[in-house]
C-alpha cells in the first residue's frame, strides 16, 4: 500500500456563472522516499490539489474522490482530525511566504506552535527545538533570527522559516507548492537542495508542484503534467522527456529558454488559458492545439501509452509523432 494516495480526486468551486471543477479526476500514489512532481501553466488546478489534499480548500469548495493516507480516506475526517494530521502527518510549503507567515507573530513562535500543539511539550523546550529546525534549514544565526519578525528577514530566508514550520514535527508527506516563487536564481538552487536533503533525511514522500519544467526534470522522479484542472500526460521523469507525447507538453517544453544561442524569440502556445467554466467538454487543451480537430471538442481522450511508464491523454497522438519526426 503507497504512503499516500489519491484516487479520482475533483474539486469543484462556486463561481459567479456556476460550478466549475478546478481540478479533474486526478490520480496518484507517494510511497516513503519518492519524489512526486506537477507541472503546469498558473491556473491549472495544481495547487488547489495540493490544498485539497491539505484541507485547506477556499469556503464553498467541495472535494471529491480520495485522498488516503494509511489507508483514510482524508476528504471524509473531520476537521478535528484533520488538525491532528496537519503539520504531524502531512505539511505544506505555501507559494508565497510573506502571506503565510503570521505578520504579528516572531519567527520562533510560528515555528515552536506545531511542536507545542503535536509534541506536547512545553514553551521551553518547543523554542529550543525550534532554534534547532532554523539551524537545520541553515537559516543564519537561528538564536538571533527566532526573535525577529517575517518583514525583518528576506526572501529566501522567510522561505527557510516556511521549511522549518513544515518539518518541525517530521512529517510523512511534504507539498511544496512553488516553493521558489520570486526567489532569485541562487538561493532558488540552495532551496531546493534544501529540500530535497532534508526528504532524504526524513525519508519522506515529497509533492513538488510548479510551473518550472527545468526544475522538475532535475528534482523528482516521476512527473504529472496538469492542464484545464486534469492530468494529460505523465510518468517516470527521464522517460517523459525521452519522448514528449501530449502538444501541451511539447509547448512548455519549447518555452523553455535556451542557451545556446540558437533561438531567438521563444515559441508561444496559441490563444489563451480559459476560465475554468469555459473549458470545453473534451480535451481541455482544444482550440489551444495546432493539431485540433472536431472530436477535440467532444470526445474527453483514454490513457495511452507511450512507452514503459509513460502516458498521455490525446486523440492525436499519431499526428504528434508524425510532427516530431519530420522536425
Amino acid at each position: 500500500m503507497a504512503l499516500l494516495e489519491v484516487r479520482n480526486l475533483t474539486v469543484t468551486l462556486k463561481t459567479r456563472r456556476g460550478k466549475a471543477r478546478a481540478v479533474r479526476d486526478l490520480n496518484f500514489k507517494i510511497d516513503r522516499g519518492a519524489t512526486i512532481g506537477i507541472v503546469g501553466e498558473s491556473g491549472c488546478g495544481k495547487s488547489m490539489a495540493g490544498l485539497a489534499m491539505m484541507g485547506l480548500l477556499p469556503d464553498g469548495a467541495i472535494a471529491t474522490g480520495e485522498v488516503l493516507l494509511d489507508g483514510v480516506n482524508l476528504l471524509n475526517e473531520p476537521e478535528s482530525s484533520l488538525r491532528h494530521i496537519r503539520g504531524k502527518r502531512m505539511a505544506m510549503v505555501f507559494q508565497e511566504p510573506m502571506t503565510s507567515l503570521n505578520p504579528v507573530h516572531t519567527v520562533g513562535r510560528q515555528v515552536s506552535e506545531a511542536l507545542r500543539i503535536h509534541k506536547k511539550i512545553g514553551a521551553r523546550a518547543a523554542v529550543s527545538e525550534a532554534t534547532a529546525m532554523l539551524r537545520r534549514v541553515e537559516l543564519r544565526d537561528p538564536q538571533r533570527q527566532i526573535n525577529s519578525y517575517p518583514h525583518q528577514l528576506s526572501g529566501g530566508e522567510r522561505q527557510r522559516v516556511m521549511i522549518a514550520i513544515a518539518l518541525a514535527c517530521g512529517p510523512d508527506i511534504l507539498i511544496a507548492d512553488e516553493p521558489t516563487t520570486a526567489l532569485d536564481v541562487t538561493i532558488q538552487r540552495q532551496i531546493l537542495d534544501l529540500i530535497a536533503g532534508l526528504v532524504e533525511e526524513f525519508d519522506m514522500g515529497l509533492l513538488l508542484i510548479s510551473h518550472d519544467l527545468a526544475i522538475i526534470a532535475q528534482r523528482v522522479q516521476r512527473l504529472l503534467v496538469m492542464y484545464g484542472g486534469a492530468c494529460v500526460e505523465e510518468g517516470e521523469t527521464r522517460a517523459v522527456f525521452a519522448g514528449v507525447a501530449h502538444p501541451y507538453t511539447l509547448g512548455l517544453m519549447a518555452a523553455m529558454p535556451r542557451f545556446d544561442g540558437t533561438l531567438d524569440r521563444l515559441p508561444t502556445i496559441l490563444g489563451t488559458v480559459p476560465a475554468i467554466e469555459d473549458l470545453p467538454p473534451g480535451c481541455p487543451f482544444a482550440g489551444r492545439c495546432e493539431l485540433t480537430i472536431g472530436a477535440c471538442h467532444e470526445i474527453t481522450p483514454d490513457w495511452s501509452e507511450i512507452g514503459p511508464d509513460h502516458t498521455a491523454r490525446c486523440l492525436r497522438l499519431d499526428a504528434v509523432r508524425e510532427r516530431e519526426a519530420a522536425s
